[in-house]
C-alpha cells in the first residue's frame, strides 16, 4: 500500500528502456495524486 513520502526511482540502463521496466499510472478515485519528474542525464540533452 503506497504511503505519503515514498517514492519510487526507475534507472534505465540502456537509452530505450525494456518492456521489462515500462510503468504507468492509474487514475486518482478519490483525493490527489501529485507526481515529481527529475530528468538525470550522463551528458548535455539537445
Amino acid at each position: 500500500m503506497p504511503q505519503q513520502g515514498n517514492a519510487v526511482f526507475f534507472s534505465y540502463a540502456e537509452p530505450q528502456p525494456s518492456s521489462k521496466t515500462l510503468h504507468a499510472g492509474a487514475p486518482v478515485i478519490a483525493g490527489e495524486k501529485w507526481i515529481a519528474t527529475k530528468w538525470l542525464r550522463e551528458r548535455v540533452f539537445g
